[in-house]
C-alpha cells in the first residue's frame, strides 16, 4: 500500500481498487517486474504465484416464516386445604403464564389474580381454563368433601395373610409360628446370627408370582406388636421399606413410643406397639411391597417376636395435580415432564390441533414422569392432554401446547472430548459377545463369544443331555437343553454352528458334584431326603477319568453306570468338532468353570442345601483345572463366575473376608500357588457377573424392562455403567453405600488381580443393566462396550433378561459397535484413551485399526435427554467421515450423511438419548491445506488441481484457494463464505476473524500496519506468512523488515490475528504478504 503522510489509507475506496486490476499484469508484479500499481491497494504474494484485492461486499438477511406461538402454560392448580367438612370452604390457588383470561367451572366463572374461594357441597373436581395468543390450556384440581376412616389390613397375625411372604436377607434364623411370650398365639421370631442379615415380610407370593405394591396415597400407616428378646442390640435394627439402597435410615428404636426414657429392663423382654407413617418413612418413594428390619451395626446379634402385623388403608376421593415442567424441542423430538403430587399412571393424547394419538405412559405408577415424542413437524404446534390416574382410579387431566421450533445451531461446544492418541489400549475381540447368541444371530451380525452358561449347566450330564434347572424352575430334571440322547448334542450342535460362523465359544464344565440322571420333567426335591434323591435322580460326577478301572475315553460312554467324568467331556468336545477346538487362535473355544457357585445353596438345593467353604471350592477348583489341562493343555479357564459383589468380596459373609481382604485376593493366590507347583497355569481369566444394583423409587436397574420409562428410570440405566470406572460416579445403591462413594468396579478389580496374580485376564461374562424395550438401554449397551475396550476386558457376555427380538433396544447398542452400517461396520482393534468433560451428559470411545491406521471411529454416546454440541481435541486429523445414529424413534441405525471433517474444528450435535457412531477414513493431519481441500471439495473436483489445487479460483473472485485457506475464508461467520466455490473476496474487519488483509496508518506516527489472520504455528498447518516491503516495486525490492512490530489476538486454538507495523517512514512504501504452502 501507498502510505502518504497526512492521508488516512483505510478511507480511501478500496472497493473500487477491483475489478479494474488487470489479471495478467499481477502476474507479471509476482516475478518482480516493475508494475504501476493502483493507489492504496495491499497486494500478497504467494508461492505459487497466487494474488488477492481488497474487495467491500454488501451483505444481507432473509426473514424466514414467523415461528408458531406458544400457548399459555399452568403451572400450578390445587386446592387449599384439600379435604373439608361440609359448610366449610377452600381456596382454589393457581399460577398462569402467557393467558388473556381464566375461568373454571362449576358456576365458579371468571377469575382473576392466583386464588378464589370455593364452597362445594360434595367431592368437586375443578377444571381451570386458561387462554392466550397461542392457544388454550387446562388443569384440574379436587376439593373433598368429608372424611373416610382407616381400614385395617392383616399381615400376620398368628400366621401369614394372603401373598405375604418371609423373605429375609442373608438368612437369619426364623421361625414363622413360634409361641408369643408373655401371651397366647403365635408370632414370628427372628434371631440375627451374622452382620448385615433382614428379617423381611414382602407381598410377592410363593415364589415371587404376586408381588404387590402398597401406595402412600391409601396406604398411610404400618403398625405391629414387638418383643425384644436380649438385654441389648435392638438399637442395630434399622426399618426399610423396599431395598436398603433407598431409605431414611430410620432405627426401630426411633418408632418405639418412649424408648429415649426407658430401663433397659422396660425396653427387653416386653411387648411394644410400634405405629409408623408410611410416606415419612420413606419419601423418596411412591410405594412398597416389603418391609425390613435390617441388622445395620456389626457384631449385633438382635432378638425378637413379631406379631399383629398389619397395613392401615384410608378411600382415596382426590384426582392427582399435574404440574409441568421445562418442555424441551430437539430437532424433531419433545421431551415433555411432568409431576404428580402422589404416585400415578398416566396417558398422553396429542396432536397437531388435536388429540388424535395416545401415548401410554409406564405401568408403575410414580411422581416424577416424562414422555419423549419424535418424527414431530417443525413448525406446527404439538397439542397435548395428560390424564393422571393414582391408585384408587382418580384422574387428573393437564393441557397445554407446545411449538416445534428448531433450535439454532450450535456455536460452540457444550462437552468437550480430549482424545490422547499416544494412549493406547489393545482391545481383544471377545467382549463383543453374548449368552446363547444363537437366539440373536439371525437379527444381530457379527458378535464374537457365544457362551453356553447359567444355572442349567452345574447339573448338565454330557452323556444324555439331561440337566437340571434349579430354582429358574422348580427344581426340573429335563431335556430343556436337549432331547437328543446322542452324547454332547447340547454342547456341540452349538459349538459347531459358532464355529462356521466364525464366532469363539465359551461352554461350561459342572463342579458342583452332581449332574441330573434323567429328563422326567419334575421337582426332584419332592424326593427326601438328601441322599436318596442324589442316588436315584442324579448321578456323581467325577474330575478326572480313572482310565485303569473306567475305561479309556470315548465319545459314546455307557449311560448305565453312576458316574459321568468331566475331563472326558472336555476331551469328547475335541473329538466331536472337528479342527482342533482349543488351539485355533481365531476362532478359539474356552471353558468356565460352572457357573455361580456362591449361590449354589439357593439355586441348586436339589443337590446342596449348604455353601461349600471357601477351601473345599478352591481345592475343587484346582482339582478340575488340572483334569481340564490334562486333555486341553491350552485352552483358557474361565472362573469362578461370581454371581456378583458379595460373592466376590465376601463368599456371601464368609467371616474369613472382609473389606480389606476379599475372597478374590485369596482364590487367586491359591490358584496362583497352586499353578506354581504344578508349572502351568490353571486359572486364565478371573471371571464374574456383573448386573448393577442401583436403583430408583425402590426399583433395581435391571427390572426396569418397559417401552416407556419415565425420565428417572432412563437417566437411572444410562448413568449404570458409570460405576464399571468413574471415580466422579456414585450410584444408588447398597454397593455405594458400603464403599461411600464410586464403586470403581474395574479398576478395583484390576488392582486386586494384579497384586495377587499377574497376568490373569478379566472377564464379566454375564451383564445387564435393563432397558432393553428403550433407547436407554441401547445406551446403557454402547457405553458398557466402550468401557470394556477402553479397560481392557478379555471378554464379556451380554445375558439378555428377556428374550430378545429383532424390536429391542439392547441388541441396537451392540449394533453401533459391530454392524453400524448394515455391512458389519465395526469399531477399531485399539482404544485412544479418550475424557469427557461433562461425562454425565457424554462419552465417547474412540478407536484406530492397527490394519488400517488411517481409519478412526468413533462411538459417541449422548445419555442426556437435550441435544448436545460436542466438540473434539488432542487428535488432529480430517478426514472423510460416515455418520450412522441411534435415537429413541427405531432401534435401526440410521445414516445421517457423509461428509469431510476435520476432527480440531468440527462441531457435532448429538441428539438428546442417543448413539451415533463416526467412521473417518482416508484421514489427513488436521489444519493442513490437504484437509481443508478434503473437507470442501467432493467427487473429481477433490482430485482435480484447476478446482481444488492451491492456486484454483473456483468462486471466479480472483481469490485462489490457498488464500482463503490461509486467512480463513471458508465457514459460517462473518467475512466467510460457505465454500471455496461462493464468491468471496471480503475484507477483514478490524475486530474480524476472516477476510482478505487490510492496511491503515498507525497513529499518530502514520507508519503502515498490515492486519491479517494468521494460522497459529502449533496448528501444525505447515504453511508460512512473510510480510515484505518495497519503496518502489522495483524488482529485487522485496524484502521483509525485521525492525517490524507484531501486535497478535488468538482468537481460537488454530487462528489469530495479526498487526504488523512497519519501522519505516519514507515517502511511498509498499507492502504484500506472501504465504507459502508445503
Amino acid at each position: 500500500m501507498e502510505r502518504r503522510r497526512g492521508v488516512d489509507a483505510y478511507r480511501e475506496p478500496l472497493a473500487f481498487a477491483y475489478p479494474p486490476m488487470d489479471i495478467n499484469n499481477m502476474d507479471r508484479i509476482n516475478n518482480d517486474e516493475p508494475e504501476e500499481m493502483p493507489m492504496n491497494t495491499i497486494t500478497y504474494k504467494l508461492s505459487p504465484v497466487l494474488f488477492a484485492i481488497l474487495l467491500l461486499l454488501p451483505t444481507g438477511s432473509v426473514q424466514g416464516a414467523p415461528d408458531p406461538l406458544a400457548g399459555p402454560v399452568i403451572t400450578s392448580f390445587s386446592a387449599t386445604p384439600a379435604m373439608i367438612d361440609p359448610g366449610q370452604s377452600a381456596l382454589l390457588h393457581w399460577t398462569v403464564a402467557g393467558a388473556t383470561s381464566l375461568t373454571i367451572d362449576h358456576e365458579v366463572g371468571t377469575v382473576s389474580g392466583s386464588q378464589a374461594a370455593v364452597s362445594p357441597t360434595a367431592t368437586t373436581i375443578y377444571t381451570l381454563t386458561a387462554v392466550g395468543q397461542g392457544g388454550t390450556a387446562t388443569s384440574t384440581a379436587g376439593v373433598g368433601v368429608g372424611s373416610g376412616s382407616l381400614v385395617y389390613q392383616d399381615v400376620y397375625d398368628g400366621a401369614l395373610q394372603d401373598n405375604w411372604r418371609i423373605d429375609n436377607w442373608g438368612d437369619p434364623t426364623t421361625l414363622p409360628a413360634a409361641s408369643a411370650p408373655q401371651r397366647t398365639g403365635f408370632a414370628i421370631e427372628t434371631t440375627f446370627t451374622a452382620d448385615w442379615q433382614g428379617f423381611s415380610l414382602a407381598d410377592i407370593g410363593d415364589n415371587w408370582m404376586h408381588l404387590t405394591r402398597h401406595y402412600y396415597s391409601n396406604t398411610k400407616l404400618l403398625e405391629f406388636d414387638i418383643y425384644l428378646g436380649g438385654s441389648g442390640d435392638a438399637e442395630a435394627l434399622e426399618l426399610i421399606l423396599d431395598d436398603a439402597a433407598v431409605h431414611n435410615q430410620t432405627m426401630l428404636t426411633d418408632v418405639i413410643p418412649g424408648w429415649d426414657v426407658m430401663t433397659t429392663s422396660e425396653r427387653y423382654g416386653h411387648w411394644h406397639h410400634v405405629a409408623v407413617t408410611l410416606a415419612n418413612l420413606q419419601p423418596q418413594t411412591a410405594s412398597f411391597f416389603r418391609f425390613v428390619l435390617f441388622n445395620s451395626i456389626s457384631g449385633a446379634r438382635p432378638h425378637f417376636f413379631l406379631t399383629n402385623v398389619r397395613l392401615a388403608t384410608i378411600t382415596d376421593l382426590l384426582p392427582p395435580l399435574i404440574r409441568p415442567g421445562s418442555t424441551t424441542v430437539d430437532y424433531d423430538t419433545l421431551l415433555l415432564p411432568f409431576t404428580t403430587d402422589e404416585a400415578a399412571t398416566y396417558r398422553i393424547d396429542y396432536g397437531d390441533g388435536n388429540y388424535s394419538q395416545t401415548f401410554t405412559g409406564p405401568a408403575v405408577i410414580a411422581t416424577n414422569h416424562s414422555a419423549s415424542f419424535t418424527g414431530l413437524t417443525r413448525g406446527t404446534t404439538f397439542h397435548y392432554r395428560i390424564t393422571a390416574t393414582d391408585s384408587s382410579d382418580n384422574q387428573g387431566v393437564l393441557t397445554g401446547s407446545v411449538p416445534i421450533i428448531d433450535p439454532p445451531p450450535p456455536t460452540s461446544a457444550s462437552v468437550v472430548i480430549t482424545i490422547d492418541p499416544a494412549t493406547t489400549q489393545p482391545i481383544s475381540p471377545w467382549i463383543y459377545g453374548m449368552n446363547f447368541y444363537q437366539w440373536t444371530s439371525d437379527y444381530l451380525d457379527n458378535l464374537t463369544l457365544n457362551r453356553l452358561g447359567g444355572n442349567r449347566f452345574t447339573a448338565y450330564n454330557w452323556e444324555n443331555n439331561a440337566s437340571n434347572a434349579g430354582n429358574d424352575w422348580f427344581y426340573h430334571n429335563d431335556g430343556y437343553l436337549e432331547t437328543s440322547p446322542v452324547p454332547g448334542e447340547a454342547v456341540r450342535a452349538i459349538l459347531s454352528t459358532d464355529r462356521a460362523r466364525g464366532t469363539a465359544h465359551l461352554y461350561t464344565v459342572p463342579m458342583l458334584g452332581y449332574v441330573a440322571a434323567d429328563k422326567n420333567g419334575d421337582d426332584v426335591t419332592a424326593v427326601t431326603p438328601l441322599s436318596t434323591r442324589l442316588a436315584t435322580r442324579f448321578k456323581q460326577l467325577v474330575y478326572r477319568k480313572p482310565i485303569a478301572t473306567a475305561g479309556a475315553f470315548t465319545t459314546e460312554p455307557p449311560t448305565d453306570d453312576d458316574f459321568v467324568y468331566a475331563d472326558e467331556f472336555v476331551w469328547a468336545m475335541n473329538q466331536l468338532v472337528p479342527g482342533g477346538i482349543y488351539t485355533d487362535p481365531t476362532t478359539p473355544t474356552f471353558i468356565s468353570l460352572d457357573n455361580e457357585p456362591d449361590l449354589w445353596s439357593h439355586t441348586h438345593a436339589e443337590i446342596s442345601t449348604n455353601m461349600p467353604s471357601p477351601e473345599t471350592y478352591i481345592s475343587n477348583t484346582i482339582s478340575l483345572a488340572k483334569a481340564i489341562k490334562d486333555v486341553a493343555p491350552t485352552v483358557k479357564i474361565f472362573g469362578p463366575a461370581h454371581f456378583g459383589f458379595s460373592g466376590m468380596v465376601t463368599w456371601q459373609m464368609h467371616p474369613s473376608f472382609s473389606g480389606g481382604y476379599w475372597f478374590l485376593d485369596h482364590y487367586l493366590q491359591e490358584l496362583k500357588a497352586a499353578s506354581e507347583a504344578d508349572n502351568r497355569r490353571l486359572l486364565d481369566v478371573f471371571d464374574i457377573h456383573w448386573y448393577p444394583e442401583a436403583t430408583i423409587n425402590g426399583e433395581r436397574v435391571t427390572t426396569l424392562t418397559s417401552a416407556t420409562l419415565s425420565e428417572e428410570q432412563a437417566q437411572t440405566i444410562v448413568q449404570s455403567p458409570r460405576s464399571l470406572w468413574d471415580p466422579t460416579y456414585t450410584e444408588n445403591s447398597w454397593i455405594g453405600q458400603w464403599y461411600g462413594g464410586p464403586i470403581l468396579l474395574l479398576p478395583r478389580l484390576r488392582a486386586r488381580i494384579d497384586a495377587a496374580w499377574t497376568n490373569t485376564d478379566l472377564a464379566i461374562t454375564e451383564w445387564n443393566n435393563g432397558g432393553a424395550n428403550h433407547i436407554a438401554g441401547a445406551i446403557a449397551v454402547a457405553d458398557n462396550l466402550g468401557i470394556f475396550g477402553q479397560n481392557g476386558l478379555f471378554a464379556a457376555n451380554y445375558w439378555p433378561l428377556q428374550a430378545p427380538s429383532s424390536a429391542t433396544f439392547d441388541i441396537a447398542g451392540f449394533r453401533m459397535f459391530r454392524d453400524y452400517d448394515g455391512a458389519q461396520g465395526s469399531f477399531g482393534d485399539t482404544s485412544l484413551a479418550s475424557a469427557s468433560s461433562d461425562t454425565a451428559k457424554v462419552s465417547a470411545y474412540v478407536s484406530r485399526d492397527s490394519s488400517a491406521p488411517t481409519r478412526i471411529v468413533i462411538v459417541a454416546i449422548n445419555r442426556s435427554n437435550t441435544s448436545q454440541a460436542v466438540g473434539f481435541n488432542g487428535l488432529a486429523l480430517a478426514g472423510h467421515a460416515r455418520l450412522f445414529r441411534l435415537t429413541r424413534a427405531s432401534n435401526v441405525p440410521t445414516a445421517v450423511g457423509e461428509s469431510a471433517i476435520d476432527l480440531t474444528r468440527w462441531l457435532i450435535s448429538l441428539p438428546g438419548y442417543s448413539v451415533t457412531t463416526i467412521e473417518l477414513t482416508e484421514t489427513v493431519a488436521a489444519n493442513t491445506y490437504a484437509a481443508w481441500r478434503l473437507i470442501n471439495f467432493t467427487g473429481t473436483d477433490l482430485t482435480t488441481e484447476a478446482i481444488s489445487g492451491p492456486r484454483a479460483k473456483p468462486a471466479n473472485d480472483n481469490v485462489p484457494n490457498l488464500l482463503k485457506y490461509a486467512f480463513n475464508m471458508i465457514g459460517s461467520g462473518a467475512g466467510q463464505a460457505a465454500t471455496p466455490q461462493t464468491f468471496n473476496a471480503q475484507t477483514l474487519s478490524p475486530s474480524g476473524f476472516a477476510g482478505l488483509p487490510f492496511g491503515t496508518l498507525e497513529t499518530p506516527s502514520s507508519k503502515l500496519q498490515i492486519t491479517f489472520i494468521r494460522r497459529k504455528a502449533s496448528s501444525n498447518s505447515g504453511i508460512t506468512y512473510a510480510v515484505e516491503f518495497s519503496n518502489d516495486l522495483s524488482p529485487g525490492s522485496w524484502a521483509t523488515n525485521p525492525a517490524t512490530t507484531e501486535d497478535v489476538t488468538a482468537l481460537d486454538a488454530t487462528f489469530e490475528r495479526v498487526t504488523i507495523t512497519d519501522s519505516h517512514s519514507s515517502a511511498k512504501r509498499f507492502a504484500r504478504i506472501k504465504v507459502t504452502a508445503p
